[in-house]
C-alpha cells in the first residue's frame, strides 16, 4: 500500500503531465478550429458533464471511503454504474435535438448525440478508478488520465482538427480518451462487468451514495450553473471564449483537487485522529492561501499575454474572462481541502446543509449577472466561490477545533501578497515592452525578484508549512545553491 506522501508526490507529477497535455492539445485545437466550431463542442460538453454527474451519483466516493470492501460489493456498485450509464446515454441521444433547441444552438445536436456514447464508457470506469484511489495509487490513476488525454487529444484530436477544421475532432477526441481510460483502468484495476444486483447490505451503498449525491447536487450547481446560463444566453463564440478561459483556470484547480481530495479522504479514513487532521488541514490551508493565491493573482495579471501567446488574436474576447477566472483555482483548492475533513470526522451531512443558502444566493446572482455579459457572470462566479470557500472552511475549522483566527490571518496575508504581485505586474506592463513574450518574461523576473526580497526581509510572513512546501517543489540543484539555501533557512 502506498503511503500518503508517495501518493501525493506521484500524483502531483502526473497531474503536471496531464495538465500540460490537456492545455497543450486544447490550445492547438482552439487555434485550428476557432471560436465558432469550438463553441458548438462547448455547448454539448456542458450537457454531457451534467449527464456524467448524474451517472456517477456518488458511488465512487463511497468505495473510497468504506473501511473494507468485498468483491461482491464491488460487482454490485459496478453493475449499478453501468446500468445507469446506459440509461442516461440513451436518453441523452434521444433528446439531443430538444436539448440543442432549448439552447438555441441547433448545430450542437450531432455533438450531443455522439458524446452520449461516452456516458456508459465513463460510467464503467468509475469503480476501477475509485479502487486505485482507495489503494492510494493516485499517481497511477492520474497517469492513466494523462495517457488518455495523450491518445485522445494529441494523437487523434489535433491531427483530425487540422484535417477537418470541424468540432467533430473534439468530439472524437473525447470519446477516444474515454475508451482508452477504461481500457487502461481495466488492466490495472480489473472489475467484472457481469451484472449482479443481488447484494446483502446494498442499502448501505445506496444511502451513502445518495448522501454524496445530495452534497454533489449543491456542489455541481454552484460550480456549473454559470456555464449552463452562458450557453443559453450568449452566442457560440462567447460560449467558446468563456469555455477556453474557464478551462485554463479550472484545469490546474481540478488537477490539484483530483490529487489532494481523494488522497486526504482515503488517508483520513485510515488515520482519523482529530489532532492529526487538524494539523494537516491547517498546513494545507496555509499553503493554498500564501502560495497558490499569490501565484494565480500573478497569472491573472498576465491574462492578456497568455491569450495572445497561446491562442492568438482570434481569441482576444477571452482575455477579460481569463483575468477574472484565474483567481478561481486557489479559492477552489480551499474548498477542496475542507470537504474531505468533514467526511473524515463523520460530518458529511454538513456539506450540503451549509451550502444550501449559497445556492439560494448564487442562482439569482448568476441570472442577473448573465444579463450584463460574460465578464459580469465570471465575477459573480468568483464571488460565489469565495463565499463558498469561506463557509466550508469555517465549518471544517469549527468542527476540528482549529484556530480560526490564525487561519483568517494566514488568508489575509495571502490576499495581501496577491494584491502586491498583481499591482507590481501591472506596473511593469506600463513599460510597454515589446514583443509580448518579452513583456511576460519581464513580469516573471520582476515579480519573482520582489517576492524573493520581501520574503527574505520578512520570513515570518509565510507560515512554516508554506516554506516546507516551497522547499519540496524546488529542484534539488537549485535548492542546494548558496543563495536559495540561505533563503529557505530564513
Amino acid at each position: 500500500m502506498a503511503s500518503t506522501e508517495t501518493a501525493l508526490k506521484s500524483g502531483f507529477l502526473f497531474t503536471a503531465i496531464r495538465y500540460a497535455l490537456q492545455i497543450g492539445s486544447q490550445i492547438a485545437m482552439a487555434r485550428l478550429l476557432g471560436p465558432e466550431e469550438f463553441g458548438l463542442y462547448a455547448v454539448a460538453l456542458v450537457i454531457i458533464n451534467l449527464s456524467l454527474f448524474v451517472t456517477e451519483m456518488g458511488f465512487g466516493w463511497t468505495i473510497i471511503n468504506k473501511s473494507s470492501i468485498s468483491e461482491e460489493e464491488i460487482r454490485f456498485v459496478s453493475s449499478v454504474q453501468i446500468l445507469i450509464g446506459f440509461l442516461v446515454g440513451i436518453l441523452l441521444a434521444y433528446y439531443a435535438e430538444n436539448l440543442s433547441a432549448f439552447y438555441d444552438k441547433p448545430g450542437a445536436t450531432l455533438a450531443i448525440q455522439l458524446l452520449a456514447i461516452s456516458v456508459p464508457i465513463c460510467a464503467a470506469s468509475v469503480v476501477g478508478h475509485s479502487m486505485l484511489v482507495r489503494k492510494l495509487q493516485v499517481g497511477l490513476a492520474t497517469r492513466i488520465q494523462a495517457e488518455s488525454y495523450f491518445v485522445g487529444y494529441v494523437l487523434i484530436g489535433v491531427p483530425l482538427a487540422a484535417l477537418t477544421k470541424s468540432f467533430l475532432a473534439l468530439v472524437v477526441s473525447w470519446i477516444a480518451q474515454s475508451i482508452w481510460r477504461l481500457y487502461r483502468i481495466q488492466i490495472q484495476s480489473p472489475v467484472s462487468f457481469r451484472i449482479n444486483l443481488n447484494l446483502d447490505g446494498a442499502s448501505f451503498f445506496v444511502k451513502s451514495a445518495m448522501s454524496v449525491f445530495a452534497a454533489n447536487i449543491v456542489n455541481w450547481t454552484l460550480f456549473n450553473f454559470d456555464r449552463l446560463l452562458i450557453a443559453k444566453v450568449q452566442s457560440t463564440s462567447v460560449v467558446a471564449a468563456y469555455t477556453v478561459a474557464f478551462n485554463l483556470s479550472n484545469t490546474p484547480a481540478g488537477m490539484l483537487t483530483s490529487v489532494l481530495q481523494p488522497t486526504l479522504l482515503s488517508s483520513g479514513a485510515k488515520h482519523s485522529l482529530k489532532a492529526d487532521l487538524r494539523r494537516s488541514y491547517t498546513e494545507a490551508w496555509s499553503v493554498c492561501a500564501t502560495v497558490l493565491l499569490p501565484c494565480f493573482a500573478f497569472l491573472s495579471s498576465c491574462a492578456s499575454e497568455i491569450i495572445e501567446l497561446l491562442y492568438g488574436s482570434r481569441w482576444r474576447i477571452a482575455e477579460p474572462l481569463l483575468e477574472v477566472l484565474l483567481l478561481f483555482p486557489p479559492v477552489y483548492a480551499l474548498w477542496a481541502i475542507s470537504t474531505p475533513i468533514l467526511w473524515n470526522i463523520g460530518k458529511n451531512r454538513l456539506e450540503p446543509i451549509v451550502q444550501i443558502p449559497l445556492v439560494l444566493i448564487a442562482l439569482p446572482l448568476f441570472y442577473i449577472a448573465s444579463s450584463f455579459g460574460a465578464s459580469s457572470l465570471a465575477w459573480a462566479f468568483l464571488a460565489v466561490c469565495c463565499l463558498r470557500a469561506l463557509v466550508l472552511g469555517t465549518t471544517a475549522s469549527i468542527q476540528l477545533g482549529s484556530n480560526l483566527g490564525k487561519m483568517l490571518t494566514v488568508t489575509a496575508v495571502g490576499i495581501a501578497l496577491g494584491l502586491f504581485v498583481y499591482f507590481l505586474s501591472n506596473c511593469i506592463e506600463l513599460l510597454a515592452i515589446k514583443p509580448t513574450w518579452l513583456l511576460l518574461m519581464a513580469k516573471v523576473v520582476g515579480v519573482m525578484t520582489a517576492i524573493f526580497i520581501v520574503s527574505w526581509l520578512f520570513p515570518a510572513l509565510l507560515p512554516q508549512a508554506s516554506w516546507k512546501f516551497i522547499s519540496s517543489i524546488l529542484p534539488s540543484g537549485l535548492k542546494n545553491t548558496w543563495l536559495i539555501n540561505k533563503w529557505l533557512a530564513r
